[in-house]
């Protein structure tokens, strides 16, 4: 999708790592649990947690087919990781997530408006922050 792992932002990076970390903490990984939950408490948001967990769920549960999150520390970008990133900062800029263009390649048509509120959700918990996404869209 043209992103490149080294042209990310902190912010950017940040977005994509706890991406990746709900999914480690999902399949069981025990260096994983709490990390999450306790950078969104040091960034004084811990309600970013629970906006996170409900986007995940729709990467979960929702899919029209299987998504490709890379591992934890994998210093590089998936197409899916891409392609959620760039939902989160077009959410966080205010602008609708247009489903049938930007998420329909991920997720069935019916679900797309959930994650799109799902995504408006933790974009906003990420801006409160101060975790700018700006440029990934």
């Amino acid at each position: 999708m043209g992103m490149r792992w080294d042209d990310l932002t902190f912010a950017q990076r940040f977005a994509v790592w706890s991406l990746r970390l709900w999914l480690a903490e999902r399949m069981g990984d025990e260096t994983a649990c709490g990390r999450c939950a306790a950078a969104f408490a040091v960034a004084g948001v811990p309600e970013a947690r629970l906006a996170l967990d409900r986007l995940m769920r729709c990467v979960d549960d929702l899919p029209s087919r299987p998504v490709r999150l890379a591992p934890v520390n994998q210093p590089s970008l998936s197409d899916d990781e891409a392609l959620l990133l760039r939902a989160l900062a077009v959410a966080q800029a205010g602008g609708q997530v247009d489903g049938r263009l930007m998420l329909r390649p991920m997720f069935r048509p019916d679900v797309c408006g959930t994650v799109q509120r799902h995504c408006a959700d933790y974009a906003r918990a990420l801006g409160s922050a101060g975790l700018d996404l700006a440029g990934a869209a």
